[in-house]
């Protein structure tokens, strides 16, 4: 391991998931003798658009391709941040390390988490608006008490769980604050002085019934809400306050976030589906179901509306929404779907190329190239993220990390059109060089 370095920043993307937290939770108290001031660093983010200069008082994690960013080239798309930290200072092995990067390994991946875990609430948190600083804060109360001594690891992984302090998370007399909803009802009692209470029922009503659903699982995890909020209450017996403080900001902000995706519900069911039919006989499972968002719909930037489409539309398969800005995102919305992309990569790429005037001898519009994951050249405001199977799953014309993008010069409009076409076109050379052909005279 190379010397010490003094580290003045930590540099992250922007909205850091719970993978770059625990990065960050564990270079702090792990790596102190690697990075010098590591506890006094200050947590910075960058727009994920920029290119990011090193700089020997940096410490960079989850962004930047360097060695802590696991979106870097030739990286182990299994691992995640925390993954690369933990390995670089020798700890993956402890045994709640491990556990731990686990958990957190497979929502990183797969962007799928359990109900109310951690990973979900650091999302809830984003979301609300919640600086890094104030979320890294409110994860360490609970990885402080993860990390004590008191907490047996053993019984974390379900050996014998323990009716004991050492075992909080089995222990009615703590568990009971959350299972039978003492902090829930007291909270809800506080925070609707003032309010519309049927309105706040409504949002809220939800919320209790995913910590009744919570309440029903044997202890087991450790990282969802329920058992967190016991840990905490457990290594605070004599100061139930420090546990109630920590787990009511979930609580707001769920009802936040439950406010802006029943507001992107009603977005959503203002617009009707477009049914796509490859052939007149086709098969109920092979119809195409589209649904385009643009901005004057969308005129709130409301961040819900993904998830409100899949919700009110099951059997959607690709949604288009047209940000604010003028930014747009293509998101293919089922895995038996991801075939779709490669053809509308293409042509959005070539329709880019074409707004721009930048066709020229050496412009690259090959079959490969212009389906090229991340992003190219001549179209460099498209990314093309891939996943854990190599697939791509979404065209991003900037993001929530990549806020700064520069939105399209292609109408929404010819958007769609294109979007159209694509879902039925074959996915060979054969068929993108006759689109090809077919595209690129009206502009010559």
């Amino acid at each position: 391991m190379s010397a010490a370095q003094r580290i003045e920043k930590i540099i992250t993307h922007l909205e850091p998931h719970l993978d770059e937290f625990v990065a960050i939770y564990l270079a702090r108290n792990f790596g102190q003798h690697v990075w010098l001031n590591i506890k006094k660093a200050i947590i910075e983010t960058k727009n994920g658009s920029v290119k990011l200069i090193r700089r020997i008082v940096w410490l960079i994690i989850g962004i930047g391709e360097g060695p802590f960013d696991e979106h870097g080239p030739g990286k182990n798309n299994e691992l995640c941040s925390a993954d690369l930290i933990a390995q670089h200072l020798g700890i993956e092995r402890h045994p709640k390390v491990s556990l731990l990067l686990k958990k957190i390994r497979t929502g990183d991946r797969t962007g799928k988490y359990t109900l109310l875990d951690l990973g979900q609430c650091v999302r809830m948190l984003n979301h609300i608006g919640w600086k890094p600083a104030r979320i890294e804060k409110w994860l360490k109360v609970f990885l402080d008490c993860y990390f004590d001594e008191q907490t047996f690891v053993k019984n974390i992984q379900h050996e014998t769980p323990a009716d004991s302090i050492e075992f909080p998370v089995s222990n009615p007399k703590f568990r009971d604050l959350i299972s039978r909803g003492i902090f829930f009802q007291q909270w809800r009692t506080e925070t609707k002085k003032g309010k519309n209470e049927i309105t706040f029922d409504q949002l809220t009503d939800q919320l209790k019934k995913k910590l009744a659903t919570l309440s029903k699982q044997s202890p087991s995890k450790l990282f969802d809400l329920l058992e967190c909020c016991t840990l905490i209450a457990a290594h605070h017996p004599d100061d139930q306050q420090i546990a109630y403080e920590w787990v009511v900001e979930i609580f707001t902000a769920y009802a936040d976030y439950q406010h802006d995706f029943l507001s992107a519900c009603d977005i959503i069911k203002q617009i009707k589906t477009k049914v796509i039919k490859p052939h007149p006989d086709c098969k109920p499972w092979e119809i195409i179901q589209v649904l385009g968002i643009d901005r004057r719909t969308n005129e709130t930037g409301n961040r819900c509306l993904a998830a409100a489409a899949k919700f009110l539309y099951q059997n959607l398969d690709v949604l288009v929404i047209q940000q604010p800005s003028g930014n747009v995102q293509i998101l293919i919305l089922r895995n038996h779907r991801y075939s779709l992309l490669p053809m509308i990569t293409r042509a959005i790429r070539l329709e880019e190329i074409i707004a721009g005037y930048l066709i020229t001898d050496d412009t690259d519009l090959t079959y490969d190239h212009l389906a090229s994951s991340g992003r190219i050249s001549y179209a460099d405001n498209w990314y093309l993220p891939i996943n854990d199977q190599g697939q791509g799953w979404a065209l991003l014309n900037g993001s929530l990390t990549m806020p700064k993008m520069p939105p399209t010069s292609i109408f929404f409009d010819r958007i769609m059109e294109i979007l159209y076409k694509m879902v039925l076109t074959d996915n060979h050379k054969e068929s993108w060089n006759e689109y090809v052909n077919g595209r690129i005279p009206e502009f010559n």
